[in-house]
């Protein structure tokens, strides 16, 4: 195997993002990770921001064609559409979701429209090891 695509954006200017999950230390001296309220919607900034990028250089034309279509469809009716999703298994055999918690996990599934046995993997992960959210962050 070959990695031929990577990408990675930092969003630390932001204060949303920056403060979404912080090291910082407790009243008793306790280093620890403190997370945001924001930490789910600073996720899915970035999550689009990167299928934004990455799309156009995995998926087929064909599914392009149809996304960049339902952009048009949804610009002339004045916003009664939704952009569709392109099919990502067209691209991709297997998926590597975020083993965070069980809401991650349907919210990705769900929005990138995978279906169980896409999302089977992780949901088996979280339940045999727990979140194992530091492991999948490069």
């Amino acid at each position: 195997m070959e990695l031929i695509h990577s990408l990675r954006t930092h969003h630390g200017a932001s204060d949303r993002a920056y403060k979404a999950a912080f090291q910082e230390e407790d009243d008793k001296g306790n280093t620890g990770v403190a997370l945001a309220k924001d930490l789910i919607a600073v996720a899915s900034m970035s999550l689009r921001e990167h299928i934004k990028i990455l799309a156009p250089r995995v998926l087929a034309l064909s599914q392009l064609g149809l996304y960049v279509y339902s952009i048009i469809c949804c610009a002339l009716s004045g916003s009664k559409w939704k952009p569709i999703v392109p099919d990502f298994t067209k691209a991709f055999d297997h998926f590597c979701i975020h083993t965070g918690g069980k809401a991650v996990i349907e919210q990705v599934g769900r929005v990138l429209r995978l279906g169980d046995e896409l999302t089977e993997p992780a949901r088996t992960s979280l339940h045999r090891f727990g979140n194992t959210s530091s492991s999948l962050v490069f």
